[in-house]
């Protein structure tokens, strides 16, 4: 979704790109200067049983003791969760002794993700997921801007475009090209979001524009187990139909030069049992207040999990605790409703929200992630916004 005219884990954050990337980097999200799990929220939740732990960089308490989890493929699921993204593609920097290294291998999936779509991977090319640390960057733009472009030469391309956005504007505050409309326009381009009624044209983002995410440590992805990254909150790069909502939208702190992209990363549960339909819930919008869920069917309504932190995942271990049937009979067709203190923000069915190809993987037997993504909850998409929204896939999902 292009802007038009008329909402984790604790990462440490590593040095700056030694490329042409500056431009780029000159608009970090709010997370970047360290705890990405504050960008567009209150605060972190490191330290609460919400959050997963067992690997470098993740938080969590002890306490309670959790079914064994079986030793599986290493699974990396990459999810689009951007507010105002596009189609979104991710790249990954090498990161050594605190320098980000040129970004290695083809932007992933080559084809991008729409909203709310999913990637797995079991490997990143010229980097050890286990040993190495790796920054990880969001691409959001058009297909037809990548063609035959790899990592690296995208991340020159949205530079190149950083650099000469926003679009020269005859009389609008903010008219800058060149090396000087990442910083001289700022002023302008936030005017320009709030000026209601002045006149002043509005412009999109470029048509492909990257920014970067925290540094992912080396030793954090050690578990031979799968992982979620989710990318929430907004990229910006250009001017809105009205600032009263955009940080409702986007998280706080927003603006259109001050996007708020963070990380959501979480370990998933593969834990199952034959006679249970394994569920755990992922909060990834841009809402700082916890969330609950639960599925109703025509003559049931059961609890899939209450009081989940915003970046976190709930329960730690996958919950074992229902039958399928205890969801819904079928799970496809009951509805999940998504509440913010006891009040019903999103509804939607299971099988709207799935993301796999059949829906057999909805009973027992099988382990679920339902991700809650997207602005803060209860907004239905706007013309360069997305809405409320869930993703479902199952946790042990393979990679060829």
């Amino acid at each position: 979704m292009r802007v038009v005219a008329a909402g984790m884990l604790v990462l440490l954050l590593g040095g700056g790109c030694q490329s042409d990337h500056d431009a780029l980097t000159g608009r970090d999200p709010g997370g970047a200067g360290g705890g990405a799990s504050g960008a567009g929220h209150d605060g972190g939740n490191a330290g609460t049983d919400e959050v997963a732990r067992g690997s470098a960089g993740m938080a969590g308490t002890t306490g309670t003791v959790d079914p064994p989890e079986p030793a599986g493929p290493r699974v990396l699921t990459l999810l689009h969760a951007v507010v105002d993204g596009g189609r979104v593609w991710f790249c990954f920097s090498p990161v050594d002794d605190g320098e980000v290294g040129p970004a290695l291998g083809s932007p992933l999936p080559a084809s991008g993700l729409d909203y709310g779509e999913i990637f797995s991977t079991g490997s990143l090319t010229g980097l050890d997921l286990v040993s190495d640390s790796f920054q990880p960057w969001v691409i959001e733009g058009d297909l037809s801007e990548l063609e035959g472009l790899d990592c690296r030469q995208a991340l020159d391309q949205a530079a190149s475009y950083a650099r000469a956005w926003p679009p020269t504007a005859e009389g609008g505050a903010g008219g800058v090209s060149g090396d000087t409309a990442s910083s001289a326009g700022a002023a302008g381009i936030a005017g320009m979001a709030g000026a209601a009624g002045a006149g002043v044209e509005l412009y999109p983002p470029p048509p492909l524009q990257a920014l970067p995410l925290p540094v992912i440590p080396a030793g954090t992805l050690s578990g031979e187990r799968s992982y979620l990254l989710a990318a929430r909150g907004c990229m910006g790069g250009g001017t809105l139909h009205s600032a009263e909502w955009q940080e409702g939208l986007c998280g706080a702190g927003y603006s259109p030069t001050s996007p708020t992209l963070a990380p959501v990363l979480v370990m998933l549960s593969r834990v199952s049992e034959a006679d249970a339909l394994g569920v755990q819930v992922v909060h990834a919008t841009s809402d700082s207040r916890p969330l609950e869920i639960r599925s109703v069917g025509p003559a049931s309504s059961q609890s899939l999990a209450r009081d989940v932190a915003p970046d976190a995942i709930k329960p730690r271990t996958a919950d074992l605790d229902h039958s399928a049937s205890e969801y819904g009979d079928p799970v496809a067709d009951a509805v999940l409703e998504v509440l913010e203190s006891g009040t019903v923000r999103h509804s939607q069915t299971w099988g709207s929200a799935w993301m796999g190809s059949d829906l057999a993987a909805l009973s027992d037997g099988h382990t679920l992630a339902v991700v809650v993504i997207g602005p803060s909850l209860g907004f239905l998409p706007g013309s360069w916004h997305h809405g409320s929204n869930l993703t479902i896939f199952e946790t042990t999902r393979t990679v060829p």
